[in-house]
């Protein structure tokens, strides 16, 4: 599933837009995939600093009752990590391994930001997740087995919440913050500003190295 393409009709050199120059250039594709390979850099390393750029990402809530959830509709206990604050976005590590980034075959002077995972998008947003409350899941916050791998303070309070929530709703809607991976900063804007203009001077690509 694409995220977006990336942003970068907002970067200027001299007056002219940043896609204008990249188009004027015979390695337009090779400069692309310099910047797109080092967008997908700093992305896996936001996934380890829990920030991008100056913005640092929210902890998870806790207890993380959306991740409880997802446990129990997956058929698994409800995982300890359901009370840690951080890492967020870490969990099976799926997330982390889709995120792609590459030249747009569709046109000269974008970036594609990708993602195969369904819910990559609402993560880099933000926006309302819904999850469906099935009678399984139901029967599960009833039991013991759910519950095994938490300790007994956290069994308790998961215990109490859950039963509370499957009680009163059919559908869980959960406000999820903006967690931005993909993103280009004012550093980084500055960065391919002098990748262009080494480029520029060098068409041969050495001098930008």
């Amino acid at each position: 599933m694409g995220l977006r393409k990336s942003p970068l009709d907002d970067i200027t050199i001299e007056g002219r837009p940043i896609e204008e120059v990249i188009a004027d250039l015979e390695n337009a594709q090779d400069i692309l995939k310099i910047i797109a390979a080092d967008a997908q850099a700093k992305a896996d390393k936001a996934f380890l600093d829990q920030k991008r750029g100056k913005f640092n990402w929210p902890p998870r809530r806790v207890p993380n009752i959306s991740g409880a959830l997802a446990d129990l509709a997956s058929g698994q206990r409800i995982k300890s990590r359901r009370f840690d604050k951080a890492p967020a976005l870490v969990d099976t590590g799926r997330l982390r391994a889709s995120i792609s980034a590459e030249p747009d075959s569709q046109g000269k002077t974008a970036i594609k930001f990708g993602s195969d995972v369904s819910y990559a998008n609402i993560h880099q947003q933000g926006g309302a997740s819904q999850q469906i409350i099935t009678d399984d899941m139901r029967n599960r916050v009833k039991g013991k087995d759910a519950y095994s791998n938490l300790g007994a303070g956290q069994k308790q309070e998961m215990r109490a919440r859950l039963t509370a929530l499957v009680g009163s709703q059919l559908v869980k809607t959960t406000n999820v913050p903006a967690r931005p991976f993909f993103l280009f900063t004012d550093q980084d804007k500055e960065e391919i500003i002098e990748l262009l203009e080494a480029y520029a001077k060098d068409p041969s690509g050495t001098g930008a190295l």
